[in-house]
């Protein structure tokens, strides 16, 4: 074993909790136009490399040290990193008891080439072998007890559930592609995703249940057979949770983009979904379904929770948003929604500042008008960045107060220009900045 250069946990983005009294401040940069205060995978990597070592971790190598994956993760201390040499491994790990990082050699080299290259596949059929908490089908599964572990640069495929956690476990730069789900985190887990590919998982590329800590950040979720995301919130008291989904490409999805499963409580939680591109999900971009349900049927529920709809691009979907009774809803783009752009939005919910063209209906059966609504054409390219002089560029609201309740407040560092942009792409910064690694077609 050779002495870890670095520490992981040194330069990770960890999750808060929220208060839900203090006003709602939109990140400083958004979307495709870059992500506030999130780490991006190279300085990560230059956090890694040149912190000191530490004399109780180590880095495990596979097949140079351990033969297989399983039996690195079995030698492994607290702490320590399983580097994962490029081939096919076999999967079917269960990791509880301790923190670890499962990585390919793109942790020290960043080198995205390395990602596709490095395969954890399959679930072996004794993977649990007797230990508690151990579900087994996944190819990589988390106890309950492996709260801090990460796993950087690898594919994973050919599962019942790509990656299954009951704890906190961050994903970076990974291929997650043909599982069951693409991953599973049930209630007392989560993690920042980022900068990964979720795709033709024969389920849901995300399945997040219950009291979950998450942010899924500059992925490319697309292609699966169900949701792209599917969240059921499941009853939680507590510190107001606030979940985030930030400068994703969500496109092509069977049913959902994202889909928000509600159940009869009202719960500690606020969903922020901003900078995304959504496009081509096959049912709508953003569904909110009752009562445990998750065919989506347009019904549209009143999930009570507030859902933050900021500064998003919706191109080319069946419907945009469907449902919500608390959802504030500004600078985004809807443009060739088949149906509806927002159906069944009603409540609480308030939409203004945001750009409607050539839909089937910009607002179907909606308890208030949209407001402040700009309508023309966006003219953006087809990876949904606006030409120079598309008229969403200046037309969104850094400010927007409703009831005495500030929802946006952007500071000028925040955007480009006299005043933010609509959709998910701040015109005058560079494009997503963190693209998926090594991502395939």
């Amino acid at each position: 074993m050779q002495p870890l250069r670095g520490l992981w946990d040194t330069c990770r983005v960890t999750n808060r909790d929220r208060n839900a009294a203090q006003p709602y401040r939109a990140s400083s940069t958004r979307g495709s136009a870059g992500i506030g205060r999130t780490l991006t995978p190279a300085i990560a990597l230059a956090a890694l490399i040149l912190a000191p070592p530490l004399a109780s971790s180590a880095i495990l190598r596979v097949p140079e040290d351990h033969a297989t994956v399983r039996s690195a993760v079995g030698a492994a201390g607290h702490r320590d990193t399983i580097l994962i040499a490029p081939g096919v491994h076999r999967g079917g790990v269960f990791v509880d008891r301790k923190s670890l990082t499962l990585a390919s050699r793109f942790l020290g080299t960043g080198d995205t080439a390395l990602v596709s290259r490095t395969v954890l596949r399959g679930a072996a059929a004794d993977m649990c072998a007797g230990l508690p908490g151990c579900a087994g089908g996944a190819v990589l599964e988390f106890g309950a007890a492996a709260h801090g572990s990460a796993v950087i640069g690898l594919t994973v495929t050919d599962g019942e559930d790509g990656i299954r956690s009951q704890a906190m476990v961050d994903i970076t730069s990974c291929h997650i592609v043909g599982n069951g789900d693409g991953v599973d985190f049930v209630s007392g887990s989560g993690g920042t995703f980022q900068n990964s590919l979720f795709a033709r998982n024969r389920d849901d590329g995300i399945d997040l249940n219950g009291r979950i800590q998450a942010r899924i950040i500059g992925n490319d979720i697309r292609e699966n057979r169900q949701d792209g995301v599917e969240y059921r919130l499941h009853a939680y008291r507590g510190p107001t949770q606030t979940i985030e989904f930030i400068g994703n490409r969500i496109v092509g999805n069977k049913s959902d983009g994202i889909q928000l499963i509600d159940y009869p409580d009202v719960s500690s939680r606020i969903i922020r979904i901003e900078g995304n591109h959504f496009s081509a999900n096959g049912d709508a971009a953003v569904g909110c379904l009752p009562d445990g349900r998750t065919i989506e049927d347009f019904g549209g529920a009143a999930v009570a929770e507030r859902v933050l709809l900021i500064g998003n691009t919706f191109t080319g979907e069946r419907h945009g948003l469907v449902g919500g009774a608390n959802v504030v809803a500004l600078n985004n783009i809807f443009t060739g929604i088949r149906v509806s752009a927002l159906r069944r939005v009603g409540g609480n919910s308030v939409a203004s500042s945001n750009l409607f063209w050539k839909n089937g209906t910009d607002a179907d059966e909606c308890a208030f008008e949209p407001s402040g609504v700009l309508r023309a054409d966006p003219r953006l390219d087809g990876s949904g960045r606006p030409a120079a002089d598309s008229p969403a560029i200046d037309a969104g609201v850094a400010r927007f107060v409703s009831k005495g309740d500030t929802l946006l407040n952007l500071p000028p560092t925040g955007y480009v220009g006299r005043a933010p942009d609509m959709g998910a792409v701040e015109a005058g910064r560079p494009g997503r900045p963190t693209a998926p690694a090594g991502r395939s077609n």
